[in-house]
Formats: C-alpha cells, structure tokens, sequence
C-alpha cells in the first residue's frame, strides 16, 4: 500500500486503476456475501441453537467476553462508570481499560444483549470476525489500485487466515481485526490528502472506535504505519519530505480527534487509582515457534501437524502459519518485485513483524533457546511490555496477504499470457488448499441455574457475595452466573487484570485462606482438617470483604462444598433449584 508521492517507475501505475475503480460494484458486494456464507459456514456448529452453544477449546476468555457484553449494558442502564467496577475483585475493583472489555462493540450490540442474553452476542460477533476482516481488506486493497479479484482473494486470505482464525478460540477482541488495514490506510493517505481536516478526524475516530474494540490491534496498526512510513521515508525521501506538511495537520486533526475522545478512557487505563504496569505473563511463552511458520495449526483442514502441540502459546496462540505456498509467494513477491514501492512498503513489513512475533528468544520445535531476539528490546518498554508477540501474526498475516494481491495483480495484468494465468490460479488453489479452515469445533454450554436470572436479580443493592465454586481464571462459569443476575452482586474473585501490591499486572487475586480453601475443595473434592484458627481465618476474611450474601451453585464436588459451609457458617437459610443461599449478618 502507498500514497501518492511520486510518479517514477516504482510509483503506483494509476493509468489502469480508474478502469478498475469505474466497474461495476457487483462484485465487492458478491464477494462480501461470500465471505459471509464462509463464515456462518465456519462457525456453524454455533447455529443450531445460538443461546445455549459455544465455540470450544477455550471456554474461559468465552465467558470472560460474555461478563464484559453484558457489563456495558448493565452499567450504561444504572449511570455507573463503565470504566471501573467492584462487582469483580471486591472491594478493590479493576480497570476496564486494563482488561479487554469491548465497550463499542458491547454498545453497538445491546440491543442484542437485552433481549437474548450476552452469549448470542458474542456468537453473533464471532461469526461477523471474519468478514469485518476480509472485507475490510478487500477495499483497501481496492483504494490503493489493486485489481478487485486480486483485492478479493487477498481479503479472504486476511480474513480468515490462522491468525484470525485461531483468535476465535475465545480472543474475540484479537478476531476482529477489521479496522487494522484501515488505520494503516488513511495513516498513509494522510501523506496526500486534500481534505485534512476530514481525513485527520476520520483517523482520530477510526483510531478511538480501534481503541474501544481491543487496544492491542491499535498499536499494532500504529507499529504497521509507522513501519510502512520509514520505508517511505527511505525510499523517496523529496516526496515525503513535499508531503510532510500536509501529513502534520492531517496528524494533529487526527491528534486531536482521538484525544477528545479517548482522553478519559486513557486516564482511567494510565492515571487512574488501578493504573499496572508490567505483563501478568511470560512474554516469552507466548511467542512464535520458528517452525510455526509452516506448521499446520489445529484449525487448518490439513492440521493439526503433530508436532504443533509442543509449540508454546497453545492453540489460541498459534497465529503465524502461513503455509509453504502462502510463504514462498511473499518471499518470490519480495525478491522480484521490491522496485515496486507497494511491494517494498509491504514486504518490510512482512519480515519486520514475522520476525518480531518470535519474541524475545528464540523456540525451535517447541524447546526454548537462549537466544535473543529484536523483540527482546520491545519488551519493557511503556505500554508495549503487555503486548504478546505471537499476536503481530495478525500483522505477519495482513502484509503477507497485500503481497499475495501484488502478486496476483501483476500476474492478472498480463492476461494473454497463458503461463501467468496458469501461475495466478496455481498460487490461489495451493494457498487455499494450505489454509483452508475447518469448521470450529463448538459445545453445550452449562444452564444457568434459575436462581441467577430470577431471585438473584432482586438481590438489595451493594450485596457482596461469596459464589462457591470461586471464581477464578480457571473456572469461570460463575461468571455467567453473574452476568444472569444482571450485576446486582459484587464478588471478591473472578478473572480480570489488576494490580498487584507492587503495582504489577496480575491475573486474578493472590488466594487467601478462603479462596485456597474452597478452590482445593474443587479441584480434588478432599475435605479440609476445619481448624479453630482456619476457621477464624476465613471468617475474618468474609467480614473483611463485608460478604452479606453466600451463594453455592453447581459444581462438581457440591455435597463436600455444601459440607463445608454448614461448618462454617450453619445450614443455608434457604435452597432455590441447586442453588444453596445463607445470608451472613
């Protein structure tokens, strides 16, 4: 992708772009339909009874998505600061702007929420991943001159690469990459815009709807531009340098644009009372193996390749398989085409953010080596450090799919040619044939027990309760619980990030007495020694939270949890389906 900066050799040849730009839109439009059709074919094991199904493999950050979905809704509805909350991690609370919260689409979609609950929300915005994605692609390809069946393919490459598609394994803010190529796009037709004013407050806004979507797609779009801008910068340094005034307050609307408009949400994130640094992670971990590349993943036709379960990150994670033919066509692309500044811009990019998503040191068939890598020096930097850099596939996919639309572009542009016909279908049937997805795999989700969606939700304002089994990272089923009964608990446990005592990033709570208590009790159903001083322990931990309200739902060990709390706090005052209430004085 390229401005208009100069009009030499390597420039973009828009003597045949208005041809393309003048046909008919009925093929963009068909191909938005397809796209479409492919994606409620994906996920079509969802549509068979939306409200009570789920896409499998990772159920914990699914529930989490669907807590925040219904979050905006309930906090909008009562004039709460929708930023922060206390109905997680009581009675500190969290951020939601150090969480992945969603807020527009949470918004655009409460309509939905309201009348059919948040997990057909979240399954509606699943399915629209990939063609938000693709789609968007398509066009930018289209605005920058590229052919519109070169535009389509590539579209569909982006749109439902490994990268997107393995980002469904619950990563919803991660899938819906749609304004990624967009950023990129209007960053770098700043550079020659004649509307400055329009453009720079279309980019602001673009970039704060990018914000309220997911902040991690946001600064790679901003590490794709700026990436993209060097390489301009380096390759016609007089055009950019003509340029740079109108590039400047085209930024400063932009500026400008998205500083009123973000600049609270960024103040609670960055300057609020539960501002973190630092990642909960190991960044490392979370990185790509460098045999990923070509390493079937698990939701690929043809995968998962065996040797992919050793790779680190696990299946969410997996996000840089390109396949062979997908790979080679970017290097022969780079290699045979850098004069062209579009190839160039892009092929950049591709090795820049193939190599950083590597991370800090290097994998190699799942085994952890010492050495060190460019992503090593991101790692600790501000607002970077929490980034995980098997994510920049999502870039590494994006810039390979533009040179797979340069490729076929050049190839379609010599049409008579029967031998670069014959190469444009080969490299479009083995790249499909490499990257097709299968349909993801989907499961029953369990019902919410009927106390949660009735009784519960008339439960008297600022109830704190203990839910059993404990929320955690690890079991986060009681979230939906909540989500049922509408907010109208706060709950010292959940899945969230939120400072440590040092200020640090942390997932979930440090257990206390409590928490190791009923968790233990879970995970292996073996009934604790109740001690006079563990008892005190933990009773003095519920006054300390101002617990009123103790809840036990279903779990798999519940005739020893129900044991249990009748040890320590007497038998329930009262049992609603298999739901078991005390209320603590």
């Amino acid at each position: 992708m390229e401005p208009e900066l100069s009009t030499g050799p390597a420039a973009v040849d828009r003597s045949q772009a208005p041809q393309a730009d003048k046909g008919s839109a009925t093929l963009p439009i068909l191909t938005v339909w397809c796209y479409f059709i492919a994606a409620v074919v994906l996920t079509g094991g969802l549509w068979q009874d939306p409200a009570g199904r789920q896409i499998s493999g990772n159920p914990g950050d699914t529930n989490l998505y669907q807590w925040w979905l219904g979050w905006w809704v309930h906090a909008i509805s009562v004039a709460h600061n929708p930023f922060f909350t206390d109905a997680m991690n009581l009675p500190v609370g969290i951020s939601l702007m150090s969480n992945t919260s969603m807020p527009l689409p949470a918004l655009l979609m409460s309509w939905l929420t309201a009348s059919a609950g948040p997990l057909v929300t979240y399954n509606v915005l699943i399915t629209l991943a990939p063609v938000l994605t693709a789609s968007a692609m398509m066009f930018c390809l289209l605005r920058f001159g590229i052919s519109q069946p070169a535009a389509a393919v590539a579209g569909a490459v982006f749109g439902f690469a490994p990268a997107i598609v393995q980002s469904m394994l619950g990563h919803l803010s991660m899938s819906m990459a749609f304004l990624l190529p967009v950023i990129v796009s209007l960053s770098l037709l700043a550079w020659k815009t004649m509307k400055e004013r329009r453009d720079g407050l279309i980019l602001g806004a673009v970039g704060f709807a990018q914000l309220m979507i997911g902040e991690e797609v946001l600064f790679q779009s901003a590490f794709a531009a700026m990436v993209a801008l060097i390489v301009l910068a380096v390759s016609r340094p007089a055009a950019m340098r003509a340029a740079l005034p109108v590039a400047l307050r085209t930024y400063a609307w932009a500026f400008g644009a998205f500083i009123l408009l973000a600049g609270y949400p960024l103040y609670a994130q960055l300057l609020g009372h539960l501002r973190v640094h630092g990642s909960p992670f190991w960044v490392d971990y979370y990185a790509a193996d460098l045999t990923s590349f070509t390493t079937p993943s698990e939701l690929v036709w043809n995968g998962p390749a065996p040797q992919s379960a050793s790779l680190p990150g696990g299946p969410p994670e997996h996000l840089i398989f390109l396949g062979v033919p997908l790979f080679l066509t970017c290097i022969a692309v780079i290699v045979m085409r850098f004069s062209d500044l579009r190839t160039r811009v892009s092929g950049v990019g591709f090795v820049v953010f193939a190599i950083l998503s590597l991370g800090g040191s290097l994998w190699v068939r799942g085994q952890h080596t010492t050495l060190a890598l460019p992503y090593h020096y991101l790692e600790h930097v501000p607002l970077i450090e929490g980034a995980l850099p098997s994510r920049l596939g999502v870039l590494t996919a994006m810039f390979a799919a533009v040179l797979m639309a340069l490729a076929l572009d050049f190839l379609g542009a010599h049409a008579h040619s029967r031998v670069r016909v014959i190469a444009a279908t080969g490299i479009v049937l083995a790249v499909i044939a490499t990257l097709l997805p299968k349909q993801l795999p989907v499961e029953r989700v369990p019902q919410i027990p009927r106390y949660f969606s009735t009784e519960a939700r008339k439960l008297p304002e600022g109830t704190n309760a203990l839910v059993v089994p404990i929320p955690t990272p690890l079991r986060t089923e009681p979230l939906r619980w909540q989500a049922a009964a509408q907010y109208r608990y706060s709950t010292p446990d959940g899945y969230f990030i939120a400072p440590a005592p040092d200020g640090r990033a942390a997932i979930g709570v440090q257990p206390g007495p409590t928490e190791q208590l009923f968790v233990k009790l879970e995970d292996n159903g073996l009934m604790p020694a109740m001690t006079p001083e563990l008892t005190e322990s933990v009773t003095a931990q519920l006054d300390a939270w101002g617990i009123t309200t103790v809840l036990l739902g279903p779990s798999q060990h519940r005739e020893e949890q129900l044991q249990l709390l009748t040890q320590l706090l007497g038998g329930p005052s009262r049992t609603v389906d298999d739901v078991s209430i005390w209320t603590r004085a």
